[in-house]
């Protein structure tokens, strides 16, 4: 698919709608004009998060949104804004949720009618947290809040900053789909769907409707991250991917990362590495190699500290002692130094034995001959 970009100068007397017809624009107006219609088709939805994410804003009160949501476009407002507006997610939540329990009032709990569009959220919650926190909702003082494995609630400031700013990601792209795509319903091509990815991506669905509830999660979509790996725990690193494929299978994530723990989750057929300008394929066997080769393969980085003092002072014995000069001085002086600070856990230095016990015992032998 093709598209037009242009932007306009003091030259250009030309108005935008007459600049071409481009691929984009009648795709565009295809799904647009689908929408007056009984069957309308998907909208694809996008979302770019930028590196400031992490900063979201957590009001005291909430103003009413100025936002018309009652289209399926407004799925694309402000989406390639690089930084999430909690306080517009919190907004429409708020909004939802009240018009939700309006539609309800009166109703036994086993007739209790959830709106799609906040169950899409709750659902995706859920799986990107893998059930550790789950069941959003404002609480009785008009705190937003999450509740733990063991339901006890939490409001979101008590959240570490990577669960803010992952929480933050997923209620936007998650309302979006929402949003764009409410009329979306299980069916047996959708059943059938699910079923196909879950073993490819370890995606244990369970009996519908408890196991993914919302359908409007495989509405198609494409997300952009910026540091994926923001304010996130290395062992999170590993399985951030997973977890938003998992949370959003029918979405294509086209990420930056700095994290070698995050690059050995993903195929090197799906890495590029970005240099002076320029574009790179990356090493053969990225996916489950170890994140110190990724360090010092993909990302061109050493895995020790050059510019250390310590690491300077390994370097050094680790060169006597493979000249075959680890009993000289400066060598058992650096050695001394070594050993109080590693304390028997530097593997560079077990092979350093290794190697001098063999090689004493290969220059024995030479002296006998």
């Amino acid at each position: 698919m093709t598209w037009d970009n242009w932007r306009r100068s003091s030259a250009d007397k030309q108005q935008a709608s007459k600049i071409g017809q481009s691929n984009l624009s009648d795709y565009a107006k295809g799904i647009l004009e689908s929408f007056k219609t009984a069957s309308p088709n998907l909208l694809p939805v996008f979302g770019y998060y930028g590196a400031l994410r992490g900063a979201i804003e957590i009001p005291e009160r909430l103003r009413p949104s100025n936002q018309n949501y009652n289209f399926p476009t407004a799925a694309l407002v402000g989406a390639l804004n690089s930084q999430s507006d909690f306080k517009e997610i919190l907004k429409w939540f708020d909004f939802e949720e009240s018009a939700e329990l309006r539609a309800n009032k009166g109703c036994r709990p086993d007739e209790f009618d959830l709106s799609i569009a906040l169950e899409t959220v709750r659902n995706a919650i859920e799986n990107i947290f893998n059930n550790k926190y789950r069941n959003a909702y404002f609480n009785k003082d008009h705190k937003f809040v999450i509740e733990q494995e063991n339901g006890m609630p939490l409001q979101i400031s008590q959240l570490s900053q990577g669960y803010q700013s992952m929480l933050a990601l997923v209620m936007d792209f998650a309302r979006r789909l929402a949003i764009g795509n409410t009329h979306l319903e299980f069916n047996d091509e959708i059943v059938n769907y699910l079923h196909s990815i879950e073993q490819e991506f370890d995606f244990k669905i369970g009996d519908f409707p408890d196991g993914f509830r919302s359908p409007c999660l495989l509405s198609p979509g494409v997300m952009l991250i910026d540091e994926i790996d923001l304010h996130l725990h290395p062992s999170w690193q590993q399985r951030v991917i997973a977890d938003l494929i998992r949370t959003f299978p029918n979405t294509q994530f086209i990420a930056t990362t700095h994290s070698p723990q995050v690059l050995t989750t993903i195929p090197d057929e799906c890495i590029r590495i970005l240099k002076d300008g320029k574009i790179f394929a990356a090493p053969k066997g990225t996916e489950g190699a170890e994140a110190s080769r990724m360090l010092k393969r993909v990302l061109s980085v050493d895995t020790r500290p050059q510019d250390n003092i310590v690491t300077k002072e390994l370097n050094e014995y680790l060169d006597l002692v493979y000249a075959d000069k680890w009993d000289q001085p400066r060598a058992i002086e650096l050695r001394e130094k070594l050993d109080t600070r590693y304390q028997g856990e530097e593997p560079a230095l077990t092979e350093a034995d290794l190697y001098i016990e063999n090689r004493k015992w290969e220059l024995e032998i030479e002296t006998e001959q």
